[in-house]
C-alpha cells in the first residue's frame, strides 16, 4: 500500500497509466520471482555459497528496464522498492540490500538518457564493476579467501553485462507491448535509409530537402524547452511523406515554367494539397511507423487554411461579379467559394512536439 501511495504522488504519469503501473510493478515482482527461484534451484546445480548467489542474481534488471522504459524516476522506486521487498523475501539479509541498492543506482544512473545499444552494454559493464567492489567488501568483511573473492567478482561482471544484453534484446518487446518508444528507438528511427526516405530523394527531392530544414528547425525548438529532439527530427522527417503521390503539384518540386495548377481551378488545386496528408497516413500505416508519427502527419497543419488558392478563388469570385455587374446580370448567380474546402481536415496539434513541428513547417 506504501509502494503505491508513493507512485500515487510522487509518480503521477505512471498512476493515470494502467499499462505503466503494470510495466512497474510487473518488472519489480517478477524480478523479485526470478532471484527468490533462483536461490531456491542454484545450489543444487551449481556449488556455490549463498554469498556467490547473491552476485548470480540479476538484481538490477527491473531498475534496468524501467529506467529504459520510463525514466529515472520511476528506475530509482524500482531500485528501492526491490531492496526492501529482496531483503524482506531473501531472510532480512543487509548485505543483499546493500548490493541491491548499489546495483540498482548504478543501473539508473548509466540507463538514463541512454541512446544506443552500446550505452546498455555500458550500463551493464557499469553493474558489474558495482558488483566487484561490493563483492571485495563483503569478502574483506567475511575474510574470504582471494579465490571466493575472484569468483564473486567474476560472476558479477558477467551478470552485469549479461542482464544489459539481455534488455537489448527484448525491450522491442515491451515497447510495441506497452506502447513506449525510447530514445533508442527514436535514434534507429532517425536513419536516412529508410526506405520511404529514399524513396522521397527519387520522386520528391524538394520535398526531401524541406523535410531537412523543417528537422533542423524543430529539433532545436524542441531542445530549447527541454523536449526530446531527436523525436521531433524524426517527426520532420516523416511529415510530408504524402506528397509523393503527386510531388509535381507541390511548389518545392515545381520546375520554373511547368507549374501544374496553371490548368486547374483554385479548388481542384487545393484539394491535391489537402489530400497529400491522408496519403501520408495511409504511406504511414502501409510501412508500419509508429502512432506518434503518424499523428504528427496527420496535425502539422491542422485545420489551417491553403490561403494561396483560397485567395485566387476569392479573387476569382470577385472578378466573376464585377463582369456579371458588366453584362448586367444577377450577382447572386455567382457561386460563392465555400471556406471549409480550403481547410485541412484537421485535427489542430494535439501535443507540445506536434505544435513546435507545424511551426517549424510553416
Amino acid at each position: 500500500i506504501s509502494a503505491m501511495m508513493y507512485v500515487q504522488i510522487d509518480l503521477p504519469e505512471v498512476w493515470r497509466s494502467n499499462s505503466r503501473l503494470l510495466l512497474l510493478y510487473g518488472s519489480i515482482w517478477f524480478n523479485l520471482a526470478l532471484v527468490k527461484a533462483l536461490f531456491l534451484r542454484a545450489p543444487e546445480v551449481v556449488a556455490l555459497t549463498p554469498n556467490q548467489i547473491y552476485f548470480l542474481a540479476p538484481l538490477a534488471l527491473a531498475p534496468l528496464l524501467v529506467t529504459l522504459l520510463l525514466g529515472a524516476r520511476p528506475g530509482m522506486f524500482a531500485v528501492l522498492a526491490m531492496s526492501l521487498f529482496m531483503s524482506l523475501v531473501m531472510m532480512k539479509d543487509f548485505s543483499l540490500l546493500f548490493i541491491t541498492l548499489i546495483t540498482g543506482f548504478v543501473a539508473v544512473y548509466f540507463a538514463r538518457g541512454a541512446r544506443k545499444r552500446t550505452d546498455l552494454l555500458k550500463a551493464g559493464l557499469a553493474i558489474g564493476v558495482a558488483s566487484l567492489f561490493c563483492a571485495v567488501a563483503f569478502g574483506l568483511l567475511g575474510q574470504h579467501t582471494y579465490m571466493s573473492l575472484a569468483q564473486q567478482a567474476a560472476i558479477g561482471i558477467f551478470v552485469g553485462v549479461s542482464t544489459a544484453l539481455i534488455i537489448s534484446a527484448v525491450l522491442p518487446v515491451f515497447e510495441n507491448l506497452f506502447g513506449i518508444i525510447t530514445d533508442i528507438s527514436w535514434i534507429e528511427m532517425a536513419d536516412l535509409n529508410h526506405p520511404l526516405l529514399q524513396q522521397m530523394t527519387l520522386e520528391a527531392p524538394g520535398t526531401y530537402h524541406h523535410s531537412l530544414m523543417v528537422a533542423n528547425l524543430a529539433e532545436a525548438g524542441a531542445k530549447s524547452i527541454g523536449l526530446p529532439g531527436t523525436k521531433l527530427r524524426v517527426f520532420a522527417y516523416f511529415h510530408d511523406i504524402g506528397k509523393m503521390i503527386k510531388p509535381e503539384y507541390f511548389a518545392e518540386n515545381i520546375h520554373p515554367g511547368n507549374n501544374p495548377h496553371e490548368n486547374l481551378s483554385p479548388s481542384m488545386s487545393a484539394l491535391i494539397i489537402i489530400a497529400h496528408v491522408k496519403e501520408g497516413v495511409d504511406l504511414a500505416l502501409k510501412f508500419g511507423l509508429k502512432k506518434p508519427i503518424i499523428d504528427a502527419i496527420q496535425q502539422h497543419h491542422g485545420d489551417s487554411l491553403v490561403y494561396y488558392f483560397y485567395h485566387r478563388a476569392k479573387q476569382q469570385e470577385m472578378d466573376a461579379r464585377e463582369g456579371s455587374k458588366i453584362l448586367n446580370a444577377r450577382e447572386d448567380d455567382v457561386p460563392g467559394v465555400n471556406e471549409d474546402s480550403f481547410r485541412y481536415p484537421g485535427p489542430r496539434p494535439q501535443s507540445e512536439e506536434n505544435g513546435i513541428l507545424a511551426l517549424a513547417d510553416s
